[in-house]
């Protein structure tokens, strides 16, 4: 897995974790996640990051691993997992960034995308502007992603 790959993993799942100015707070592991978990379970073993998980350093952990080790391979399972939590992690993105573009503008944070600053930049702003309210397309767009991570499409 490239570094651009395990970083927009590691940072739109951090990113929606961390964000609090809308409705993205819960760390309940996604379908995406849980299926992750088990099909890179013995990459995990082998490369040393037995006891992590999704979201708390098991992409980090390999990530490294595979670094240090050009010749490691995931398996054809862990691949298929990583891809399919990647592409719903993407389309979430996606529209989380072009239904927030006009928000995203007014909170000073237009330049950034999901996985790239724009939940942190948007939840500083709202933290210090408590007045600010997200349009609803944009709270819809956040709302739909924490549900598909949290329970997987």
């Amino acid at each position: 897995m490239s570094m651009t790959t395990r970083a927009m993993l590691a940072g739109a799942i951090l990113c929606a974790s961390s964000f609090s100015g809308a409705a993205i707070a819960d760390t309940a592991p996604s379908a995406d996640m849980q299926a992750v978990n088990t099909a890179c379970r013995a990459d995990a073993e082998m490369a040393g990051c037995g006891q992590e998980v999704v979201g708390k350093g098991m992409l980090k952990c390999m990530g490294s691993y595979k670094k240090a080790h050009q010749d490691f391979k995931f398996s054809p399972a862990c691949r298929g997992a990583l891809k399919q939590m990647k592409a719903e992690i993407s389309a979430d993105a996606q529209d989380v960034n072009s239904a927030c573009r006009a928000d995203a503008e007014v909170t000073g944070c237009g330049q950034e995308v999901v996985g790239g600053g724009l939940l942190k930049c948007m939840g500083s702003y709202k933290r210090a502007h408590r007045e600010f309210r997200f349009s609803a397309a944009c709270r819809d767009a956040m709302k739909q992603m924490k549900q598909d991570r949290n329970a997987g499409r």
